[in-house]
């Protein structure tokens, strides 16, 4: 198979080539279509260029989500559920001392 530049470079001698082998080929409609294939071609690779950077962002901010939601689950799980009213008060910690000596 010949390789697509060489087609673009020498398209009048392939043109005669497949005329001379009994060929019927658009090498016009070739030469024509090229450009575009390379411009579809360039923006596919950008876009995945786009999509990696994306996808790295993605998985720094996803990690960041994950240590802030860590954190957050640590926190909750030492808050207590809500005490019934008729509970009795618990003093805070720094006053059981005087009330265990009183």
């Amino acid at each position: 198979m010949l390789d697509r530049k060489f087609i673009i470079e020498n398209a009048e001698a392939i043109k005669q080539n497949c005329i001379s082998r009994g060929i019927t080929v658009d090498i016009d409609r070739f030469v024509r279509l090229e450009p575009k294939r390379k411009a579809i071609q360039d923006e596919v690779e950008s876009l995945n260029r786009q999509a990696t950077r994306i996808r790295e962002q993605t998985h720094a901010r996803q990690t960041e989500l994950n240590a802030v939601a860590g954190e957050l689950y640590t926190i909750r799980l030492m808050i207590p559920d809500m005490a019934h009213p008729g509970a009795p008060i618990i003093p805070p910690p720094e006053n059981w001392a005087s009330q265990v000596s009183d």
